[in-house]
Order: C-alpha cells, then sequence, then structure tokens
C-alpha cells in the first residue's frame, strides 16, 4: 500500500473525509448501558471526523478564500496564497482587495464608501495526521499592527504582501508556498494553457478552489500597456482578484533550450490575477490581467509599507 501512495508523486495529499460521527455514534448506543463517560469525545467529533481518505493536488492547498472586512462588516470575498522567500511566509493578494479601490480611478469598490481593515482565512497545512487549517487574521492601518507592503510603483501594480510566518510553526503543520512546489521549468509561451486557481462568485469544493482554464493571449516577453504584466483568455468573475496562476505543460522547450515532448507536467507558477481588462459588460472581451511573479520579489525586496487611504 505504500508503494501505491509514493507512486502517486510528491503533488498527492492525503485529504480525509469525514465520516467518524458514525464510528462515534455507534461507541454511545453500544455503552449506553454503561457507566462510561463520553464527553471527551475527541473535538474532530463535532466537525464529522474523517475516516475515509482521498487524494488532492498540492496546488490545491496553495491557495484560498479571503475575506475582507470594515470592523465587523464583510465587504467582499477574494483569493489569497502564500509565498516563501528568505525563511519567511508571505499571504499575497492584490492591491485592491485591501485598499477597497479602484488601483487606477481610486474611486471605492463599495457602494457604501466602506474599505477594508481586516482580513480573516483558513489556509490549509500538511502535516502527519493529514490535512488540517490554521485560522489567519488580522487588521491594519488603525485596526491592527500589521502591514503591508506594496510595490516600489504603488497602484500601478496591482499585487501586495504581508508578511505571516507568525502564524505558522512546528506544531500548525506545514504551510504550501505556491513558489516552492517543485516542477519542471517550460519555456512560457503564448497560448499556452494556464490554470487560475481561486473561488469564482465565492464556488469552491470542500473549501479547495476552482482550477479555473486560460490560455495566454499576449506575447509573455512584452508588457501589457507598459506594465509588468500578460494578458489570459480567460471568462473569469468575482472573488477571483489574487488568484495565482499556472502554467501547465508536458511537450514544448524547457527553460534550458531543449525540447520535450510527453515530459512531466509541469507546475510554474506565473502570476497573480487581478480582473478582466476594462469589463464594462459580462461578455466583453473575456480577457485578464496576470501580473508576473517577478513583481512579489521585487516588492518584498523594497519593503515599502502600503499607506491605507484616508476615510
Amino acid at each position: 500500500m505504500a508503494a501505491i501512495f509514493a507512486s502517486l508523486g510528491s503533488l498527492s495529499f492525503l485529504y480525509q473525509v469525514n465520516y467518524s460521527w458514525l464510528y462515534w455514534s455507534w461507541k454511545l448506543l453500544k455503552n449506553s448501558a454503561k457507566n462510561i463517560d463520553y464527553t471527551s469525545v475527541p473535538a474532530q467529533f463535532d466537525r464529522k471526523v474523517r475516516l475515509m481518505t482521498k487524494f488532492v493536488h498540492e496546488g490545491s492547498l496553495a491557495a484560498f478564500k479571503i475575506f475582507l472586512c470594515c470592523d465587523e462588516v464583510e465587504l467582499s470575498q477574494g483569493t489569497g496564497f502564500l509565498y516563501g522567500h528568505a525563511e519567511k511566509t508571505y499571504l499575497v493578494t492584490n492591491r485592491h482587495n485591501i485598499s477597497g479601490r479602484n488601483t487606477l480611478t481610486g474611486q471605492y469598490l463599495d457602494r457604501d464608501k466602506l474599505q477594508p481593515n481586516w482580513l480573516s482565512t483558513d489556509v490549509r497545512v500538511s502535516g502527519s495526521g493529514g490535512i488540517r487549517s490554521v485560522a489567519v487574521g488580522f487588521g491594519w492601518g488603525f485596526s491592527g499592527t500589521k502591514a503591508w507592503l506594496e510595490h516600489p510603483a504603488g497602484p500601478n501594480v496591482d499585487v501586495v504582501a504581508c508578511d505571516v510566518s507568525e502564524f505558522f510553526n512546528e506544531q500548525s503543520g506545514s504551510p504550501v508556498r505556491i513558489n516552492e512546489i517543485s516542477s519542471e521549468s517550460y519555456l512560457v509561451e503564448v497560448a499556452d494553457e494556464v490554470f487560475l486557481l481561486g473561488y469564482p462568485l465565492g464556488l469552491h469544493l470542500d473549501d479547495f478552489p476552482i482550477w479555473k482554464r486560460g490560455t495566454i493571449a499576449s506575447e509573455p516577453a512584452l508588457d501589457y500597456e507598459g506594465r509588468p504584466m500578460m494578458v489570459v483568455d480567460t471568462a473569469s468573475n468575482k472573488g477571483m482578484s489574487g488568484s495565482p496562476v499556472i502554467l501547465r505543460k508536458s511537450d514544448g522547450r524547457m527553460a534550458d533550450g531543449s525540447q520535450v515532448f510527453g515530459g512531466p507536467v509541469g507546475f510554474q507558477f506565473l502570476g497573480v490575477y487581478s480582473g478582466r481588462v476594462a469589463p464594462k459588460r459580462d461578455l466583453d472581451a473575456q480577457l485578464g490581467m496576470v501580473w508576473r511573479a517577478q513583481v512579489i520579489g521585487e516588492i518584498i525586496a523594497a519593503n515599502t509599507q502600503y499607506e491605507p487611504p484616508m476615510r
């Protein structure tokens, strides 16, 4: 059995479905006539604990739904993911998610002109006991002590990062950082197939993200409108802002120039999705903007703190 699990590769994790409530119900009935205290039933019982096992791709652990709030009012939902750098763990998402404003016009995204000052999410981590969730929540500005880092170009780059290393330790389990998932390195080309890992309209499967398919629609080596991003052809929707964009291919040229046919399927982190190009109606263009992965390193290196706009 161990050999079978090993053959599934490093990109699969045991995911356990909760069915042990059947076992504990049987135990309670079986011992109902005995003087046995079952008030100490494991905490997992309340969550219908896990006995049946399934496999999930490592990438599905990397993205998670984020809830953006103004004080106690939930304003919106989006997508975030973890990024590793210099032994630190950063939560990455779009700047407009945490500012509550259009990065180009500065207009409020909320009709009541409220802006977020608190984020909460559940990050799935892997450990010896399988997959579990770690609650991550923090405020910024006048509502907390955390600070977001933005790009030196400010709102001209719609990506931010926040150091959340303190939420993870040996007891919590190991978080999956998107840039540390091992993969073959293929040359990125126009018309390559990509996937956006996110939560369109809040949809999910047992809290795991939806893998939304897309195609690189612009030459990857060229900047779109003079900014470090490219365009993908995909029908996305609200809730996907901040999604990591992943290249999946097994044929073509490698980064070193060699040619491969039927090679290992790659999992390359390309960048951060931030919304559609000039949407006016639901079916307009259906093109999305992807900020290149390099901007995250530039954000961390510059260490420029994001200053929330005055209310």
